[in-house]
């Protein structure tokens, strides 16, 4: 609302995202086989003020579960400005008993939360859709 009383140049924008290279507000996709980490850096993210940002990623447990099975992922680094995504499992626990059990490939969505400390303080996601793929059997 701040946009309302100040002019442009007194507001407090939003940060600016950029993941692994990618700006925009698109989601970031990756694909992953069980047991591979990757990186996901923010490096190149910056505040049109000036102000200082945070990160903050976290898994979005119930997003792009329409017919996919929900993968299971570790991030390590948490506050970073770049973490380590691991895949652990491509079918994690079901939340109620009775579900087909899944096969194939999994899904999960990680979000990236960048909030700067200005007036009033703003914050930006950006969405990485990871697919990982099982363990193949012999």
């Amino acid at each position: 609302m701040d946009w309302t009383i100040q002019d442009l140049a007194h507001a407090n924008h939003n940060p600016k995202v950029v993941v692994n290279g990618q700006g925009g507000s698109e989601p970031i996709q990756l694909e992953m086989k069980l047991g591979d980490t990757v990186t996901l850096d923010v490096a190149g993210t910056t505040d049109p003020d000036g102000n200082k940002l945070t990160y903050n990623w976290f898994v979005y447990l119930e997003a792009g579960l329409t017919g996919m099975n929900g993968a299971d992922v570790e991030i390590a680094g948490n506050g970073d400005t770049a973490v380590q995504v691991t895949a652990k499992s491509s079918c994690r626990a079901a939340w109620l008993k009775g579900l087909v059990p899944c096969r194939g490939d999994g899904v999960v969505h990680v979000i990236l939360a960048v909030s700067d400390d200005g007036q009033p303080r703003l914050t930006q996601y950006r969405r990485a859709i990871v697919t990982v793929k099982p363990a193949k059997s012999n």
